[in-house]
């Protein structure tokens, strides 16, 4: 996998393309990428219990103490296993019911990437858009002049 350079110019399927399994590896780059904003005082001890538990191979509650550390507004809304894949849904308003909360869904074999997957989405839909500027015009302009065209007949 290459150097991820933020979670949010990432998809899913490019993130997790050729991992089967979660690894160390894959965490501390996504730890990397999570903790590059911020105060780093304050995600310090957060960062250390999630080490910890990379450290104790504790896959599942790592991606949710990462989640908890790179998206602190959503929460886990739905995690199922069906067909030999885990669903996972995550959600910013959990408290809505489901057909009106628009969440972030992935599948995967693994749960623990099936997490991550959702999380890497919903940071791809939490990014801020790129659109380029719109120049505002410039209304000291000569050849510009207001013109009421209603015609009230």
């Amino acid at each position: 996998m290459q150097a991820l350079r933020t979670v949010h110019d990432l998809t899913a399927d490019q993130a997790f393309a050729d991992t089967p399994t979660p690894t160390a590896a894959l965490f501390n780059e996504l730890i990397a990428t999570a903790c590059q904003g911020g105060d780093p005082m304050r995600q310090a001890v957060p960062v250390a219990c999630l080490k910890r538990l990379i450290a104790a191979r504790a896959w599942n509650d790592a991606a949710l103490a990462l989640l908890a550390l790179q998206l602190p507004d959503w929460q886990l809304r739905r995690l199922a296993f069906d067909d030999g894949e885990w669903h996972c849904a995550l959600s910013r308003a959990s408290a809505m019911p489901e057909w009106l909360d628009t969440a972030s869904e992935s599948h995967h074999p693994n749960m623990a990437l099936a997490i991550l997957r959702a999380l890497v989405a919903a940071a791809a839909d939490t990014a801020p858009s790129r659109l380029a500027a719109v120049p505002a015009s410039n209304p000291s302009d000569a050849a510009f002049e207001p013109m009421l065209c209603e015609n009230f007949a």
